[in-house]
């Protein structure tokens, strides 16, 4: 296998996901790589540093219609195991390039596993059955720490919100939010800080034979829930490094499951549907489906959403 030197030309695509409106959504970039091709983790990087967005897939590519295609994730700061909008929006750009199949199975693979997906080209939407790594650790965010990191929401915070603490959840190993449930949209998310510091003492939030990995800041408020009915949320996902992030899939997931087990409610599938990026001007709309065992675990969550292409061009490596 060749390895990419400088002046090799590598194809790449942008689309907007979670989204049916170009410059909405969260953007993504899709790096093709051909058969014979051999890009190093560094190259990687440095290619996701450029683009600048919250992560840069590397679609490699397919080598029979049997076999799954491989996808790598990456940030400005590192390769990550999983997730939600590069998976989706490789699946619909996937999805969108076949002619002829109003219903597509496509299989994905992530360093968290195999993605088992269908993409619909009557209404664009993909949806995928992700790997999935539930854990609640032991240690929740307590609410001194949140107004450490979060000041101006901790002058708006209800009684009732302060009294809470706030859990950090992993929906694969090495991926891991604060869930930080508030009270209302136009006072408490309303003055979340997209440019907040660390979580103090980070390290300590994940439990032992856990990768600490990516830790993110992850708000809601529940909108409306029935358990005859999809639960409706309003999110904001902040990270120290990456400020706000406009639509969070591996987010939405961890929390879908989060709230599914909280419910008590075994054997049944929960719906929810999470709009997120509102406040910075680029809405999303995530739509995440959990399935309870017998036991009340997990036994199978789905993602799903559209995107739209955007742009298209060459970069050198």
């Amino acid at each position: 296998m060749a390895s990419a030197g400088m002046g090799t030309q590598l194809s790449f695509t942008t689309v907007d996901v979670f989204t049916d409106t170009p410059y909405k959504g969260n953007p993504l970039a899709v790096v093709h790589i051909p058969k014979g091709t051999n890009i190093t983790e560094e190259q990687k990087l440095k290619i996701a540093k450029e683009f600048n967005l919250s992560e840069t897939v590397f679609l490699h590519e397919s080598s029979g219609e049997s076999v799954a295609r491989q996808y790598d994730i990456f940030t400005k700061v590192a390769e990550i195991p999983f997730a939600g909008h590069p998976t989706i929006g490789t699946l619909c750009l996937i999805g969108g390039e076949n002619q002829g199949n109003d219903s597509q199975r496509l299989r994905l693979q992530c360093k968290a596993g195999l993605v088992d997906a269908r993409f619909d080209a009557r209404t664009m939407i993909a949806e995928a059955n992700i790997p999935h790594d539930f854990h609640i650790h032991g240690n929740p965010v307590k609410q001194d720490a949140i107004m450490k990191v979060q000041p101006e929401l901790g002058k708006k915070m209800t009684a009732a919100t302060r009294q809470r603490d706030h859990p950090i959840v992993s929906c694969v190993n090495g991926m891991n939010f604060m869930m930080a449930e508030l009270s209302s949209v136009d006072a408490e998310l309303a003055a979340v800080n997209r440019a907040a510091a660390e979580l103090p003492n980070s390290d300590s939030l994940i439990d032992q034979g856990w990768a600490r990995g990516f830790i993110g800041m992850y708000f809601f408020v529940v909108l409306d829930s029935s358990a005859q009915k999809t639960t409706r949320l309003r999110t904001r996902m902040i990270d120290y490094e990456i400020g706000e992030d406009p639509a969070t899939g591996s987010a939405a997931c961890a929390l879908a499951m989060y709230l599914a087990r909280r419910t008590a409610m075994p054997e049944q599938v929960h719906a929810y549907e999470i709009e997120q990026g509102v406040e910075m001007g680029r809405s999303s709309l995530i739509r995440v489906k959990v399935e309870l065992d017998v036991k009340g675990n997990i036994k199978q969550i789905s993602l799903s959403g559209s995107a739209v292409k955007v742009m298209e061009g060459k970069l050198m490596v």
